[in-house]
């Protein structure tokens, strides 16, 4: 089984490109902390992301450097021989879901995730 789920920050804004056939990619990098054992150090492990079509639009549109996001998906390796005869090789995360995890108005992207109280309601008999 193929499945990541991972928590961070993005490293720059989420960017959009379309491909030849006119089908969107979106790609970003994702900064996650990583805890040592040892004397409590912490460092950061950089994720390359990839989503598709719809879902790299919305990303595109919403998610900008410092955005705090789980996301879900796959590892995915590229590869493709090079003008220089040499072969290369591009890792990342293919994205199947994600989730803001900002506060509404922490991070300025124009969303909210935070429910509207709504009067009640005593005539709902649950």
């Amino acid at each position: 089984m193929n499945k990541i789920i991972l928590t961070g920050n993005l490293g720059k804004d989420f960017e959009l490109k379309a491909t030849t056939g006119g089908s969107m990619i979106g790609t970003g990098q994702l900064a996650v902390k990583r805890m040592f054992v040892k004397e409590g150090y912490q460092d950061t492990d950089w994720w390359n992301l990839k989503a598709f079509g719809k879902q790299a639009e919305t990303m595109a549109q919403y998610l900008k450097k410092g955005s705090t996001i789980l996301v879900e998906g796959s590892a995915q390796i590229d590869t493709w021989k090079g003008d220089d005869g040499n072969w290369n090789k591009y890792e990342y995360i293919k994205i199947d879901r994600f989730e803001f995890l900002d506060k509404k108005g922490s991070n300025d992207n124009g969303y909210s995730q935070e429910f509207e109280d709504i009067d009640s309601d005593d005539s709902i008999p649950f």
